[in-house]
């Protein structure tokens, strides 16, 4: 069976699925050591029986929900593969906007070197990503999972940014609050147990609850992390942060009640879809 075959084989597995196509592309390109490029100029190579075998088990854990980025290992996040496994959550497409948003303020605030912290950072992607994009910028990582720390770390070392970054367990700001940042960037878990309760069989089912789920109503770890920022030894220049979908009036009305005299300005932005996503507050 060539790998042509065996993609449309494949497919036709995960038919009921989104992306049927480019799920059995990742899976088997992830398996062969490829990327999708070379995978396309491999169309006529024969597949061994053990990686067929390999294969169509994978296909059949997909079918059932589990997410192609746990089988591959690997997730795009800003135009670079991170390493995510069971321990963090998959990166999404639309976090990436609180990379864009910290790049932006640093540059509108002159910040040649700023002083960054990733909070609750998981896989380390936005983090990481910024320690990329602004090379000269000090990055602290923080989680309360040891384990996710873990998942940071190796990221870190694959992406040789070992020794250009801080990376420390803590709960929220509990370790930090001697600590000075230009900015905070989080994306805390923000899904509720009872309201705003927007997730999927397939994530409730296979990512970290840890990582997800923020109490009744998903902002109970971020009022506790606005009373913390107000303990911290010097307010950072900007707070920025993810929510979820239908959180946008809860969001704004919390952080008036916590820095309503603090902030120069509170921001709630959009994503591409149009959907509010991210706040920034402007400490004055």
């Amino acid at each position: 069976m060539t790998v042509g075959e065996i993609l449309i084989q494949g497919g036709e597995m995960l038919a009921d699925r989104p992306t049927p196509r480019l799920d059995a592309e990742l899976v088997l390109a992830a398996m062969m050591g490829l990327t999708r490029e070379q995978l396309f100029c491999s169309s006529d190579k024969q597949v061994g029986e053990a990686y067929r075998s390999r294969f169509f088990d994978f296909m059949a854990q997909v079918r059932t929900g589990k997410p192609v980025s746990y089988i591959t290992r690997s997730k795009e996040f800003f135009g670079r593969n991170f390493y995510v496994d069971e321990r963090v959550l998959i990166p999404r497409p639309e976090t990436e906007m609180l990379v864009e948003q910290a790049i932006e303020h640093s540059k509108t605030l002159g910040l040649s070197s700023p002083r960054i912290l990733d909070l609750g950072c998981g896989s380390g992607c936005i983090g990481l990503t910024l320690a990329l994009e602004l090379p000269n910028a000090y990055i602290t990582l923080s989680d309360i999972s040891a384990d996710a720390l873990e998942v940071t770390t190796m990221n870190a070392e694959r992406l040789g940014l070992l020794e250009k970054v801080k990376i420390l367990e803590s709960n929220l700001l509990s370790n930090l609050l001697d600590q000075e940042f230009d900015f905070v960037v989080t994306n805390l878990p923000y899904i509720g147990t009872k309201i705003h309760h927007v997730v999927s069989e397939e994530v409730d089912a296979y990512e970290p609850s840890l990582a997800l789920y923020g109490g009744d109503d998903g902002l109970v770890l971020y009022k506790k992390m606005f009373q913390q920022i107000l303990t911290c030894k010097t307010l950072p220049r900007r707070l920025i942060g993810e929510f979820g979908f239908g959180q946008s009036d809860d969001v704004f009305s919390l952080l008036n009640t916590f820095f309503e005299h603090k902030a120069s300005s509170i921001q709630i932005l959009p994503d591409l879809a149009g959907i509010d996503r991210v706040f920034v507050v402007s400490f004055l």
